[in-house]
């Protein structure tokens, strides 16, 4: 049997399509598992910054204590929040009422337990003015309000 003529059977033909199939097929695998390690890489970097980011700087790992706090990370992490533009501010009651993203408003209670930041320093209530950008987390009340736990004065 002739090369040339083995070449341009239809066994070989079809042999070639199979194999340029199996080839494709796993170039698309290998390209969806690394598009997926690249994601679970990213969530699992984020969420070990997560105390870093929203609370401040502390050592690596999210599950240990921030200096000079006497809060722990751990708690903020089954709480709620919510996000917005500070609409009023009433400094001395400790409430604050947030515009959120969905036009509601929201009622935020700041206690004397309360961590305020912007950026990476701690402030106080009374930095924060109308019209600033926050993200609260905390726990909801019985009326529907907002106990904070932390306040972040985002940069606008």
């Amino acid at each position: 049997m002739n090369i040339n003529h083995f070449l341009q059977s239809k066994p070989f033909r079809r042999a070639i399509v199979v194999v340029g199939s199996l080839v494709v097929i796993f170039l698309a695998f290998a390209a969806g598992v690394f598009v997926g390690y690249s994601k679970a890489r990213f969530s699992y970097a984020s969420g070990d910054s997560y105390a870093r980011i929203f609370i401040g700087s502390g050592p690596p790992g999210m599950f240990g204590m921030m200096p000079g706090m006497s809060l722990d990370a751990p708690q903020f992490f089954s709480a709620h929040g919510t996000s917005g533009s500070v609409l009023s501010i009433d400094a001395g009651s400790g409430m604050i009422v947030l515009g959120s993203p969905d036009n509601t408003e929201k009622i935020i209670y700041i206690s004397s337990s309360t961590v305020v930041r912007k950026d990476r320093i701690a402030i106080g209530v009374s930095d924060i003015k109308e019209g600033d950008s926050v993200l609260v987390i905390g726990d909801p009340n019985d009326q529907g309000q907002i106990e904070a736990r932390l306040v972040r004065v985002l940069d606008n």
